[in-house]
């Protein structure tokens, strides 16, 4: 397992439109969603983590590389409560800089 990496942007005007997860698919890293971001309206905190796995080209979200692996949901819950414990705290702390009206 590799460390936690995520790619991370905190707009500094409108800062109010809500939080981003872009996750890659299987051989990618925290930079491939990253091209999307340009198409985004102003104002959202992203964050783009890195697969916890290494893969043959990049990282995976699951150990195994297999085909049959990575269609079995239930291989994807490490990953997921990994992130979920990573990435869960920052989108609490700027739930609470809402305004709601």
């Amino acid at each position: 397992m590799s460390d936690i990496y995520v790619r991370y942007y905190e707009p500094i005007y409108h800062p109010n439109n809500g939080v981003l997860i872009m996750l890659h698919g299987w051989s990618g890293d925290q930079d491939s969603m990253w091209i999307f971001t340009q198409q985004l309206p102003e104002g959202f905190i992203i964050m783009s983590p890195r697969g916890i796995f290494p893969a043959m080209h990049g990282f995976s979200w699951v150990e195994n590389e297999s085909q049959e692996e990575q269609k079995n949901f239930k291989n994807y819950i490490f990953s997921a409560n990994v992130l979920t414990e990573l990435l869960i705290p920052i989108i609490k702390k700027n739930i609470q800089k809402q305004k709601f009206i």
